[in-house]
């Protein structure tokens, strides 16, 4: 296990080694810090953003509107009877109807539920 002091900051989960870590964890701190991130912003079996980075890229979306009025739009999307794709094609398929739906490149599709 590798130990590190993690902070909570305005811009994200900041993670640096304690005083008396040694030179492999320090040169190391970076990676593990962007694996930390990506954990915490990622689901991990679709590998799409999760409901947190939504929340996150729709707050500097609306930044963005309010600050010079670039144009933000927000479509949710039900798929009914998901669970049955899931049930019946398996976790893989579902998976990746998920992830080819409706995510034009640029675009940001979420797993929220």
């Amino acid at each position: 296990m590798i130990p590190l002091l993690l902070k909570i900051a305005k811009t994200g989960i900041v993670s640096e080694p304690p005083p008396e870590a040694d030179d492999e964890l320090r040169t190391r701190a970076p990676e593990i810090q962007a694996e930390i991130l990506r954990l915490a912003y990622e689901d991990t079996v679709t590998g799409l953003p999760n409901r947190g980075m939504f929340s996150a890229k729709l707050a500097e979306a609306v930044e963005a509107y309010r600050r010079d009025g670039t144009p933000v739009a927000v479509l949710l999307m039900d798929l009914d009877r998901f669970k049955l794709i899931n049930d019946s094609l398996g976790h893989a398929m579902g998976n990746l109807v998920l992830k080819t739906s409706c995510s034009p490149p640029g675009q940001l599709l979420a797993g929220m539920g």
